[in-house]
């Protein structure tokens, strides 16, 4: 029980009167508003840097073919941030679809995006993911499809 008491006096000594807790909050407030003012300050010396950089960021991104890598290197927050970059700086949304994380991108945005009443409009939207990649696929397919009817032509 002595330790109890103990505890009980330090809490005691260590209270601070009402308004001195009401001139400590006022004084975190100021602080956070200081620092709330150099994040956006911070934030637009970014962006700018970035669209400054736009060449510079797209290069490494046709380079690693990693929308995570480039993330990371250029200090975007996440894909979908980058990947909405590169498409911006590329001036098409075809400019990202060769990523190796393309499909986890599409996953994020399309998440996001989502407002939880509709699953049919997401997995619609995953269908278009997905079917880019068999698109992909599909196009060395049918170029062998074309040869092989070119050949039966031949043989003809």
């Amino acid at each position: 029980m002595s330790d109890i008491q103990e505890t009980d006096i330090t809490i005691e000594s260590d209270k601070k009167t009402y308004d001195e807790l009401l001139a400590e909050i006022e004084k975190l407030k100021i602080k956070c508003d200081e620092l709330k003012e150099k994040n956006e300050i911070l934030t637009s010396k970014i962006t700018w840097m970035r669209d400054e950089q736009g060449y510079e960021i797209c290069e490494f991104f046709y380079e690693c073919n990693s929308l995570k890598i480039t993330a990371e290197k250029y200090y975007y927050d996440d894909i979908v941030d980058c990947g909405g970059d590169i498409i911006h700086f590329q001036g098409c949304p075809d400019a990202i679809q060769c990523a190796k994380d393309y499909k986890e991108y599409c996953r994020l945005v399309y998440d996001e995006d989502s407002d939880g009443d509709d699953d049919d409009d997401d997995k619609d939207d995953d269908d278009v993911c997905e079917n880019n990649d068999d698109d992909k696929n599909n196009d060395n397919n049918g170029e062998d499809d074309n040869d092989n009817e070119n050949n039966n032509l031949i043989q003809q």
